[in-house]
């Protein structure tokens, strides 16, 4: 049974529960959301070595990533969605394991806003580019202020490895 979300322009993230549950089920959110609404769905998963434990729930990253795409593949049906994820590995995993949805690595740099990571992968846009061209991801999400700060050579090569418009 979906129970309905209605949405207005006054409510706030506190106010918006499917059932009793202030974060759903990803079954529940995907029958009670429109069909034609897509989603951008961030994986949130430990980066035990970054000391960053969002969901310390979990530990086995391919069991979890397997979970969330049996999810998916169960309750999905045509929905547009978007995988995405801070974690490199994490994003590697799903794009290996499926093929119906595109793969995007979320990564902020080395910024003054935000700790770096240590993971060498997320801290530049070049090492960044680099694992999405090689593992075949479809995308980077980039820090707004980290992309303010390139050259237009960057961003032009970015273009020419098909990862930005």
């Amino acid at each position: 049974r979906s129970e309905q979300l209605f949405l207005s322009p006054s409510d706030s993230l506190e106010d918006i529960q499917i059932g009793s549950k202030a974060f759903p089920e990803l079954s529940q959110m995907l029958h009670t959301l429109p069909p034609d609404l897509g989603i951008m769905l961030e994986v949130k998963t430990n980066l035990a070595e970054e000391g960053i434990t969002q969901a310390p729930y979990h530990t086995d990253k391919n069991s979890y990533v397997d979970c969330v795409l049996k999810e998916l593949f169960e309750h999905a049906a045509d929905r547009r969605i978007i995988l995405c994820s801070f974690c490199p590995t994490t994003c590697i995993m799903m794009r290996r394991k499926q093929g119906r949805w595109p793969v995007v690595l979320i990564m902020q740099g080395s910024t003054e806003t935000y700790v770096d990571y240590s993971d060498g992968r997320l801290r530049s846009l070049e090492a960044c580019t680099k694992l999405a061209v090689s593992e075949n991801l479809h995308g980077i999400s980039v820090f707004s202020g980290l992309l303010q700060k390139q050259p237009k050579e960057t961003i032009q090569a970015l273009k020419d490895v098909g990862l930005a418009p």
